[in-house]
């Protein structure tokens, strides 16, 4: 599946490209999970759920690209992909 930037998402909606909603979830978590320095983050979250500090910088990347998906649906996005890796790395 392809991922793309928050930048290209910012893009879309000002071109008025039609695009599914969920690629701006994917792109706010694959930008949290790019911030972070070590695999240690990704399993902090699966083991203890999205911080506050993450939430956070979903927020602030959701208003600074003018999106429309939410807070919330992001951090159970995160959760989730989080909770995938590790799983996937047992």
């Amino acid at each position: 599946m392809t991922t793309y930037l928050l930048s290209q998402i910012s893009n879309f909606k000002r071109c008025n490209v039609c695009y599914q909603p969920a690629l701006e979830v994917e792109a706010v978590v694959d930008a949290v999970i790019q911030t972070w320095g070590d695999l240690g983050m990704v399993e902090g979250t699966a083991e203890n759920g999205v911080d506050g500090e993450d939430g956070d910088m979903i927020e602030q990347f959701i208003t600074e690209e003018g999106l429309d998906c939410t807070r919330e649906e992001c951090e159970d996005a995160l959760l989730k992909e989080c909770e995938e890796r590790v799983g996937g790395a047992i």
